[in-house]
Formats: C-alpha cells, structure tokens, sequence
C-alpha cells in the first residue's frame, strides 16, 4: 500500500530539487547582465570601483549590494573613459588683458597689485 504525499509538500521537494540540480543554470544569461570577464585577464586588471547594477549614480569603493540584494558591478582601469583634458594656464590667460590690480572680494575698498 503506497501513500500519497501532499500536494503542498510535492510541490515543495519539486522546487527544492530543481533549485538545487539545475537553478544555477538559467543566470547566466539574463538580458542586462554584463558579461563575465575570462579568468585570465581579470587577473591582470585591476578593478577601480564598484557601480550600481541598475544604473543609478551610485558607486562604491568595495564590493557591496544594493537595495534589491544585487551586487555592485566592477569598474577595471581599462573600461573607465578618460577625464576631459584640463586646459592649461598659458592658453586659458590667452587673449586676456594684464591684471592691473586685485580688488578685495568682500566690497571694500581695497586693491592691491598681489593677490591677497
């Protein structure tokens, strides 16, 4: 004589089961996670900050999770864009007068041929 088990419970062990034999499978995968970089230059690069996996401008110093239990995504030296060029001072003062003399910037009647 063979008993039934319960519905509830069947379902239960069929879940556990799956998650356990085959749920690793399907997160590979998904629309919008980046992929994983090859064991062998991950090793060589070297990893800048971490940034919010649903885009917001959030970053972090270290691994952590956002709200929704996600990890922080990596940023490697090689994938940050380079910051805009500064101008440097001969050309910015190009095309400008001589400073005659510096006024105090708080209204009185102060100048001086320095700065202060």
């Amino acid at each position: 004589m063979t008993r039934k088990l319960p519905t509830s419970l069947r379902v239960a062990i069929i879940v556990i089961l799956g998650a356990l034999l085959g749920g690793a499978e399907g997160t590979e995968n998904q629309p919008g996670s980046p992929e994983p970089a090859p064991a062998a230059s991950s090793a060589a690069r070297s990893i800048l900050y971490y940034r919010d996996p649903g885009g917001a401008p959030f970053w972090s110093a270290g691994p952590r999770k956002d709200s929704e239990g996600r990890d922080y995504l990596p940023v490697y030296d090689d994938e940050e864009p380079p910051l805009a060029a500064t101008p440097d001072r001969a050309s910015a003062g190009a095309g400008q007068g001589r400073i005659l003399y510096y006024r105090n910037p708080m209204g009185l009647a102060d100048v001086s041929p320095i700065p202060k």
